[in-house]
């Protein structure tokens, strides 16, 4: 083997290597390629679950004794109770079966149509009837549990690295700006029946 031939092996170049880590060479291809506009549409939309999650909860203590009185005068305190309380137990539900209904059919599908069964749940509380409005409020119990674990997951998923935390951020904006929109409600209501019979 002559001089020049040995020369030329040691400089060959070497083959370019991959990426060790995959899932950051994907997040800084995300990185660039990623659009503002649709992100933040993406975000907000998202976070209106959120939004839900804030208003459903907090709402009805703002309008409970009124609804007691106006709508329920022979329902008992415990039935009355049960009305919220029903709601967080179906969030336990909804957020215990999140995790395996959007590994099998993904997270915007699931999201969808949870939307769509948000509806029914909201267009049952609003019939005067006692069961089907706390079987409406189940529903929207199990929308909250349910878009709380999937919204977190889309987000974190969806957004680029630099703008993962300000998402975040953006979740918990809605949850408690909508939470204080449902206790200012009260300031609209009757402080009571017999007021509300007065004035009318």
């Amino acid at each position: 083997m002559t001089r020049e031939e040995t020369e030329t092996k040691e400089t060959k170049p070497e083959p370019p290597q991959k990426p060790r880590n995959r899932k950051n060479a994907e997040s800084t291809q995300n990185e660039k390629t990623y659009y503002p506009k649709y992100l933040w549409c993406m975000i907000f939309n998202a976070a209106l679950g959120f939004a839900t999650f804030g208003y459903g909860l907090y709402v009805f203590n703002s309008v409970a004794s009124y609804l007691a009185g106006k709508l329920f005068p022979d329902a008992s305190d415990q039935e009355i109770s049960l009305i919220p309380s029903i709601t967080t137990i179906g969030a336990a539900f909804g957020a215990v079966t999140a995790g395996k209904i959007t590994s099998k059919y993904g997270r915007r599908p699931f999201m969808i149509v949870s939307d769509i069964i948000l509806l029914v749940g909201v267009a049952l509380t609003l019939v005067d009837i006692y069961a089907v409005m706390v079987i409406g409020r189940f529903i929207m119990g199990w929308y909250i549990g349910t878009n709380t674990v999937v919204t977190s997951l889309y987000t974190t998923e969806m957004a680029p690295p630099s703008v993962r935390q300000i998402a975040s951020v953006v979740n918990i904006i809605f949850l408690v700006v909508m939470g204080l929109f449902g206790f200012l409600l009260g300031f609209a209501m009757p402080k009571s029946v017999n007021e509300d019979t007065e004035d009318s």
